[in-house]
C-alpha cells in the first residue's frame, strides 16, 4: 500500500485533500527538523522545502539519521534531500540554503522553524502573522521541548475534540422540550448544535438545519409545527469555531531570553540569576531552570521524535483548503430556528 493511500485511510479524505494543496517550509535540518519534515513527507503534503544554510557538523550525526560521515561540511538541507525524497514519490521535496527572507516565506502556506534564534522567530512571526501564513516554532534542549503555534487572527476549527458526534433516540414532551428515551444520559450540553431525523408528526424538525440547544429548557415556539406522534433521532452537529492566535512577539520575550541564555552559557547559577532578574518577586522553579541550563546543549533523538511528531501534526491540522497563502475564512452563521433541548 502506498504512503499516500495509507494516509488517506488514517487521516480521512477531506484532510488529505487539504494537505495535498499545502506547500510547507521546514527551516533547520538538525534532528528535530528532520523529524518534522519526515512526518510531513509521509503524511502526503503537496510540497516540502528543506531550508538550512548551515553545513552539517559531527554533532548532527547523533540525531540526524539521514546524514552520513561523508556529509559533514555539506549543507544539511542538500545532504538530506535525496534520502528524504525517497519516502514518498507523490510529495515534491526541494532544498534551499539561502537566508530566510520575506520573499522566500511568501511562497508558502505553512512555515516551520526549528533551531531558530529568537530574533529570527520574532521577525518571521510578525511577517507570517500579517500575511496569514501559518507558523510553527519547535525546539528541543535535552529532555526539554518547545512548541509554539500562530495560526492567524481567525483560525476556523471544525472539530474541537475529535470525538464522534453524539446521537440519541428521543420522545417529545411539552412543547419545545425533547426527552431522551429510557432517561439515558445523553451527554449533550448547552450550546451544542443538533439536527433531527425520523420524527413522525412534527416533520418540520427533520427539515431544520443545525439548531442550538439549552439543556433542561424550552426550545422555542413550536406551535406552528405539526403534532408530534412518535420516534426521532437527535444528532450532534459540530459547528465551526473561530480561534484567534497571537504572534510570537506578543507572547513575551523574557522567558525566551532565559532559554537562549541557557543555550549560550550552560552555567546553571548564571541562568537562574538571569531568571530572577527578569521575573523579580516571582516563585521560580529553580531546580527546573537548573536542569534546563545543564541540558541545553543536549540533542536527543527520542525527544526530537516526540516534539517533531507534535509539530507535524499541527501543520497537518492547518493545511489550507486551497493553494493560496491567505486562508482566513468566515464560517456561515448557524441556523436560528427554534433549538431542540434534550433533557
Amino acid at each position: 500500500m502506498s504512503s499516500s493511500l495509507l494516509s488517506r485511510y488514517v487521516l480521512g479524505h477531506e484532510a488529505m485533500r487539504r494537505m495535498q494543496a499545502a506547500a510547507v517550509l521546514v527551516s533547520g535540518l538538525r534532528g528535530l527538523g528532520l523529524e518534522v519534515a519526515k512526518n510531513l513527507v509521509l503524511g502526503g503534503v503537496k510540497a516540502v522545502t528543506l531550508h538550512d544554510p548551515q553545513p552539517a557538523a559531527w554533532g548532527d550525526l547523533a540525531s540526524q539519521f539521514y546524514l552520513r560521515e561523508e556529509d559533514v561540511g555539506r549543507g544539511r538541507a542538500e545532504a538530506t534531500l535525496p534520502r528524504l525524497a525517497e519516502l514518498n514519490s507523490y510529495v515534491a521535496v526541494s532544498s534551499c540554503e539561502r537566508p530566510l527572507s520575506e520573499a522566500l516565506l511568501a511562497a508558502f502556506q505553512v512555515v516551520v522553524l526549528t533551531n531558530s534564534p529568537l530574533e529570527e522567530q520574532l521577525w518571521v512571526g510578525d511577517f507570517c502573522h500579517s500575511r496569514g501564513i501559518k507558523l510553527v516554532v519547535a525546539d528541543t534542549r535535552g529532555l526539554f521541548g518547545q512548541l509554539f503555534c500562530d495560526f492567524g487572527d481567525d483560525m476556523v476549527v471544525t472539530d474541537t475534540n475529535g470525538e464522534q458526534p453524539l446521537s440519541a433516540m428521543v420522545s417529545m414532551g411539552c412543547p419545545g422540550e425533547v426527552t431522551c428515551l429510557d432517561e439515558a444520559r445523553h451527554g449533550f450540553e448547552s450550546g451544542d448544535f443538533v439536527t433531527f431525523a425520523e420524527v413522525e408528526g412534527m416533520e418540520e424538525l427533520n427539515r431544520c438545519g443545525p439548531v442550538e440547544i439549552r439543556v433542561l429548557g424550552a426550545i422555542g415556539d413550536t406551535s406552528g409545527y405539526g403534532d408530534y406522534e412518535r420516534g426521532g433521532v437527535v444528532t450532534q452537529v459540530k459547528m465551526p469555531k473561530h480561534v484567534a492566535f497571537v504572534s510570537a512577539a506578543t507572547t513575551g520575550r523574557a522567558g525566551t531570553r532565559v532559554t537562549l541564555h541557557a543555550r549560550g552559557h550552560g552555567d546553571a547559577d548564571e541562568v537562574l540569576a538571569l531568571a530572577r532578574e527578569l521575573f523579580p518577586g516571582a516563585e521560580l522553579p529553580a531546580e527546573l531552570l537548573r536542569e534546563l541550563a545543564l541540558q541545553a546543549s543536549g540533542d536527543l533523538a527520542p525527544v526530537n521524535a516526540f516534539i517533531g511528531a507534535l509539530a507535524a501534526q499541527e501543520v497537518m491540522k492547518v493545511a489550507p483548503a486551497h493553494g493560496h497563502t491567505d486562508t482566513r475564512t468566515h464560517a456561515p452563521g448557524p441556523s436560528r430556528t427554534p433549538g431542540p433541548l434534550p433533557s
